[in-house]
């Protein structure tokens, strides 16, 4: 494996391409739409960024999706409930 494409199929490929393609063009109208109504510039350029967020996240989730529950890795940052100190015990995890 030499890039990170070669975990995907075409399909996918074209599929997560057009989603990503969209968060730009959908982050734009939303901008120019809230302009249109009357919303002042700098709460529609963070309106228009929120929804882009947003849907960056959703775009990012439908590529881990698309790896599949055995190819789909953990983030680092992921640990273990244990490590929050759900147990019952204190926060060093101890019970």
């Amino acid at each position: 494996m030499s890039a990170i494409a070669d975990l995907f199929t075409h399909r996918q490929l074209v599929a997560l391409t057009t989603f990503s393609d969209l968060v730009g063009e959908a982050r734009e109208r939303a901008l120019a739409d809230q302009i249109a109504a009357g919303v002042p510039e700098a709460e529609a350029v963070g309106y228009a960024d929120a929804l882009a967020l947003y849907l960056a996240f959703a775009a990012s989730e439908i590529w881990a999706l698309s790896l599949g529950p055995t190819r789909r890795s953990t983030p680092p940052w992921a640990g273990d409930t244990d490590d929050l100190g759900f147990r019952g015990g204190n926060r060093s995890g101890t019970a």
